[in-house]
Parts: structure tokens; C-alpha cells; sequence
């Protein structure tokens, strides 16, 4: 989300893209809805707020650190954590460990939405499920990547 430099009480909430370095498309909510979000956890509102960086990218890690890092930096970064959740939900799942599979490849997702592993990991899980449904429709997710 963002907030006008000019006026705080004003916020621009996604869906939205960046075109161009312009915020295209965001929905405004005035202050009131801004804490009446918060307070129903719908958004996290930070302490201090960071000012709009081109190439920047805002994440927050796995302990709750908040890191805002240029954008090939926060790639690499998320990337070793995407890797390292996928190596230990493949460990999890070759042990029966589906819980922790699952968890495992849900972070990885997060951390790099670009990679089919964990994906892999959750049509496993859905078979050894013999769930065919979620199965395929991670094989439809999958399939674009």
C-alpha cells in the first residue's frame, strides 16, 4: 500500500501495478478505513513508513523482519529462501511428513512464486491425499511456469 506524501490520511490500496514508475489503478481509502482495516488485520501498518523507492521491494521475512532492499537483491534473497523451503519440504515429504510439506512449500511460493518445485510438492501431497482434483489443478498451476 501507499500513502500520499502530502497527506498520510489518504492511502492507495492494490490491486494495482507499477507502469513506468506511475501506481496505476490503486484504490484510495481515507484514514478512518485505513485503522478500521488494521484493527481487523486485513493490513499490517508499520511503525515508520518507507519511502517509495523505484526497483525497491518491501518483504517481510520469515522471523517478521522487514527488509526493503533493491529488487535484485530481495530476488536473491527471497530466491535462497524459496530454495532452501523447497530442499526441506522434499525432505519432509519423502519422510510422510505431509503437514510440514506443505507448510515448507507454502513458503516457498512465497518467497518465489516463479518456481514450479513447490508445486510439485503439493500435487505429491494431494496424490499421496489421493486428492485428484487439487492434484491436477496444481498441474494447471504449474503448467504456465
Amino acid at each position: 500500500m501507499y500513502r500520499l506524501k502530502a497527506n498520510a490520511h489518504r492511502a492507495l490500496l492494490p490491486p494495482y501495478s507499477l507502469n513506468a514508475g506511475f501506481l496505476c489503478n490503486a484504490t484510495e481509502v481515507p484514514g478512518a478505513e485505513l485503522e478500521s482495516l488494521s484493527d481487523a488485520r486485513e493490513i499490517t501498518l508499520f511503525d515508520r513508513p518507507f519511502p517509495a523507492r523505484r526497483d525497491f521491494e518491501l518483504w517481510v521475512d520469515q522471523t517478521f523482519q522487514i527488509h526493503y532492499e533493491p529488487l535484485d537483491v530481495a530476488r536473491k534473497n527471497l530466491g535462497l529462501i524459496a530454495d532452501e523451503a523447497i530442499e526441506n519440504a522434499e525432505k519432509a515429504l519423502r519422510n510422510g511428513d505431509l503437514q510440514q510439506a506443505e507448510r515448507l512449500s507454502g513458503v516457498a511460493i512465497s518467497a518465489d512464486g516463479r518456481r514450479v518445485e513447490p508445486l510439485a510438492v503439493k500435487a505429491a501431497i494431494r496424490r499421496k491425499q489421493n486428492n485428484k482434483a487439487d492434484e491436477r489443478l496444481m498441474a494447471e498451476l504449474a503448467a504456465p511456469l
